[in-house]
């Protein structure tokens, strides 16, 4: 189960935003809008979907957003909400769902004239390969697109998968599938939103249930083989057993210093924090984990977990708004690293947005600003009700890209 360092940091937060040096900015918000995906393209602009449409966000020389619809879901599809993947071409790729389950995986790609961009589904996935995909696929340097799907065998015939997708050969056009490992019937399924992440060589996959399908959940690691035809190894590197020591995990992402995410708990408020697993320092000794924020508030799902080249740590956490609010409230905070000076990690709130929403998913451009995405708000320009959703930049963080 590895080791448990209970260095948890309990926080009090002032409804103040943005914090010192920090600027904060809604771009669009709208009655009605309820984003739940953000990517990055490579020129900058941040794409954002909500379940059936995605749209470019564009800055005019006279300082004014735009919004751009890219792709629009037709034929019971929806987005998955998470992450969205984009190449250094500027091929974006989505996770969708057909109706209550199944799905696969969309391509987007941009014009090379006009505007309208090319939408081809590059796999569609059967109950074999679980219920419908998760969002927070990840990229290879050769191109290869790995994520989870979640599965049930209650309405499918699997328990969920770790999926690669490898792009078509020479003069081709079809992309290929190939399983790197099937959760065996009775485990826990992966968690929704929150797909692999790479570290050191390998893939990690935070699992809600644990693999006899109950419990807090673990941390899966699946090594790549070294041949073409070689076996996928895995094997679970850390169980958590809930509670002030972490409950259920809800994302993950590699880190400078191992790997990071929230996890959340069966309550009503106060549940949700920040984990940090630390790999082992010797041979056959065991990754520790540490509490960098929580239980306090839900630290938001998927990918809410961001980490820089420093090693700091940036997530988002809701809160209760009060009578007649509901809970459509957050912010987003940064554990900034130890250093030789400051030898303990620090918390701080980078932005309290009130009751402009709570953050759930965000990303981080070339320059260190951070895109992404509020609900449940009702302060926004325009926004009469508590239906409202938002976009929202962060410049002047610290994040270093």
């Amino acid at each position: 189960m590895g080791r448990i360092s209970l260095a948890v940091m309990f926080l009090v937060w002032a409804s103040v935003c943005p914090s010192k040096g920090v600027m904060a900015e809604i771009i669009y918000s709208a009655a009605g809008f309820n984003p739940c995906a953000v990517g990055i393209l490579p020129t900058g602009e941040p794409l954002v979907s909500d379940q059936s449409s995605m749209y470019k966000f564009s800055l005019s020389t006279g300082g004014v957003w735009t919004k751009t619809t890219i792709a629009t879901l037709k034929n019971s599809k929806n987005f998955v909400c998470g992450q969205i993947l984009v190449d250094k071409s500027s091929n974006v790729f989505a996770s969708f769902t057909i109706g209550g389950g199944s799905g696969g995986v969309l391509k987007l790609s941009p014009p090379t004239s006009g505007s309208t961009w090319l939408q081809s589904v590059i796999w569609s996935m059967t109950s074999a390969d679980g219920y419908t995909p998760n969002a927070g696929m990840v990229l290879d340097t050769k191109g290869n697109i790995f994520g989870t799907t979640y599965g049930d065998t209650g309405i499918s015939t699997s328990m969920g998968q770790m999926f690669k997708l490898s792009p078509p050969a020479s003069g081709k056009t079809a992309w290929k599938k190939s399983t790197a490992w099937q959760f065996p019937v009775g485990s826990g399924s992966v968690i929704t939103q929150s797909g692999p992440t790479m570290f050191n060589g390998k893939f990690y996959i935070a699992n809600a249930r644990g693999e006899s399908g109950s419990g807090s959940g673990s941390v899966i690691e699946a090594t790549p083989p070294v041949s073409a035809t070689g076996i996928w190894g895995i094997s679970t590197i850390y169980s958590f057993v809930g509670g002030s020591a972490g409950g259920t995990p809800v994302s993950i992402v590699g880190t400078k210093f191992g790997l990071a995410g929230g996890f959340g708990g069966i309550c009503d408020t106060n549940c949700g924090g920040i984990y940090l697993l630390s790999p082992p320092t010797s041979v056959g000794a065991a990754w520790g984990e540490s509490i960098l924020a929580g239980p306090n508030g839900d630290p938001g799902p998927g990918g809410s977990i961001i980490s820089d080249r420093k090693g700091d740590i940036f997530g988002s956490r809701g809160y209760w708004c009060g009578s007649g609010f509901g809970s459509g409230c957050g912010a987003v905070i940064e554990l900034v690293a130890p250093t030789a000076a400051k030898p303990l990690w620090q918390n701080r709130q980078v932005s309290d947005f009130g009751h402009s929403g709570e953050p759930s998913v965000f990303a981080a451009d070339a320059s260190g600003n951070l895109f992404g995405v509020l609900n449940g708000g009702n302060t926004q320009a325009g926004c009469l009700s508590a239906n409202c959703g938002a976009v929202f930049l962060l410049s002047g963080v610290g994040y270093v890209p």
